[in-house]
C-alpha cells in the first residue's frame, strides 16, 4: 500500500518560485557582464576623461589627472604597479574592471585588459587609474594636449 506525502505549504512553492526568479536575473546579470566586457572604452572630451564600464564608468574632469607623473607601464610580478587586492571589481587572467589595490599600496580603479602597456594616471582624488588603451603613448600625449588647451 502506498500512501502521498501531504503537499507542502503554499510558502514553500514562493520560496522556491523566488530562487527560480532570483537565478534567472543572475543569469541575465552575467550575460550582460559578458557583452560589456567587450566593450570598455575611455573617452577624452569637454575637458573630461569619460571612462565606460559596467558599474564603474564615471567622468574625470582633466585636472584632477596629475598627467606629470602618468605613464606608460608593463606590469608584471615585481611591478609595483601590479593589482594585488580585489577590493570592489572583477578580477579574472588577463581582465581586471573595478578598484584594486596595487601591491605598492595605491588604491587605483582598474580597466585592464593586458598588462603588456597600461597608461598609469594618478589623480588628485587619492587613486590612480590603470588602463589597457590600444595607443597608450598616443592616449597619453592627447590628454596632455586636451589638458594643455583646457
Amino acid at each position: 500500500m502506498e500512501f502521498d506525502i501531504a503537499p507542502p505549504s503554499t510558502s514553500v512553492s514562493l520560496i522556491l518560485g523566488a530562487i527560480a526568479i532570483l537565478l534567472v536575473a543572475l543569469a541575465v546579470l552575467f550575460v550582460w557582464l559578458a557583452m560589456s566586457a567587450a566593450k570598455l572604452s575611455v573617452g577624452v572630451n569637454s575637458g573630461n576623461v569619460e571612462l565606460k564600464m559596467p558599474f564603474y564608468g564615471r567622468t574625470i574632469p582633466l585636472s584632477q589627472l596629475e598627467l606629470d607623473k602618468a605613464q606608460v607601464a608593463r606590469i608584471d610580478k615585481n611591478s609595483p604597479l601590479r593589482p594585488r587586492i580585489r577590493t570592489n571589481g572583477v578580477g579574472l587572467p588577463g581582465y581586471g574592471v573595478g578598484w584594486f589595490k596595487l601591491k605598492n599600496g595605491e588604491k587605483a580603479l582598474l580597466a585592464l585588459t593586458s598588462r603588456e602597456q597600461v597608461v598609469y594616471i594618478p589623480t588628485r582624488d587619492g587613486y590612480s587609474l590603470l588602463l589597457s588603451v590600444r595607443s597608450p603613448n598616443q592616449f597619453l600625449d592627447q590628454l596632455r594636449a586636451a589638458s594643455d588647451s583646457g
